[in-house]
């Protein structure tokens, strides 16, 4: 069955019960991880392709432009790496270490994943 773009934008970060990337909770402070890049949780960099009907020189363009932006923005933080995680068909810009520190609580919940980012829809 082919996927239709409601569909898409439809999914969330769930795999097997859970989000690719983890969210964690201690004491009111968040933390992020992301153990591999994977199709929930992405480096904070643009993939650049060859022009192609679903990739044009517009969004060539627009692809080198975000990617300045995102390049400059990740040098700000040695100690995290710039992320994107797919909070349910958006993506949200997260500093993210390879896993959570010690003693922080995974969230699974989507709903709940949002709550505590405080993700604001663009829906």
């Amino acid at each position: 069955m082919a996927s239709t773009k409601a569909d898409a934008m439809d999914m969330g970060p769930m795999q097997g019960g859970g989000p690719m990337y983890s969210i964690g909770t201690l004491g009111g402070q968040l933390a992020a991880s992301c153990p591999g890049g994977n199709h929930e949780c992405m480096g904070g960099i643009l993939a650049s392709a060859s022009p192609s009907p679903i990739h044009d020189e517009v969004l060539i363009e627009a692809t080198s432009l975000i990617n300045k932006i995102l390049t400059e923005v990740a040098g700000r933080r040695k100690d995290k790496g710039l992320m994107m995680f797919n909070v349910g068909g958006e993506v949200l810009l997260c500093w993210a270490g390879p896993k959570l520190p010690e003693g922080f609580a995974q969230v699974q919940d989507l709903k709940e994943v949002r709550r505590l980012l405080g993700v604001k829809s663009s829906k």
